[in-house]
């Protein structure tokens, strides 16, 4: 009886340890208007490490993107997205990108928005590497 005890006495000890190291992403993020005529727009998304453990989060082998749609879920296919469709990388060994327990990292975008969605209102999105779809505002496109 007594070995038994001392088995689920690890168990919660080790159990209690992982609930308490796991690293935890919260993401907000933001953007601002800097020019019209075409509309640009400077995005930022904050990665902060809200966990007790340090994070790491890859760096990213393609530019950032910005996506707009027509609604405020964000839901369906955007109207427009950012970049190119594909991304070509050599593949490249990078250190990550290390989010210290309480610290935060920015990552930052900026895109002109075209000219087919002047005058209509559009909800953005920026994709991260570890998240994507972080909403970042809307705007009504000039």
């Amino acid at each position: 009886m007594l070995r038994f005890v001392g088995i689920v006495g690890v168990v919660a000890i080790a159990t209690g340890c992982a609930s308490t190291t796991e690293p935890r992403l919260s993401y907000e993020g933001h953007s601002n208007v800097l020019a019209t005529g075409p509309t640009v727009v400077d995005a930022t998304v904050t990665v902060r490490n809200t966990g007790s453990v340090a994070e790491n989060i890859p760096v990213p082998p393609c530019p950032l993107t910005i996506a707009a749609y027509a609604t405020a879920d964000r839901n369906n296919e955007p109207l427009w997205r950012s970049g190119t469709e594909g991304c070509v990388s050599d593949l490249m060994i990078l250190p990550p990108i290390v989010i210290a327990p309480g610290d935060f990292y920015d990552f930052n975008v900026r895109a002109s928005l075209p000219a087919s969605l002047s005058g209509k209102r559009v909800f953005l999105t920026m994709s991260v590497p570890t998240a994507t779809a972080v909403p970042i505002g809307q705007v009504v496109v000039k």
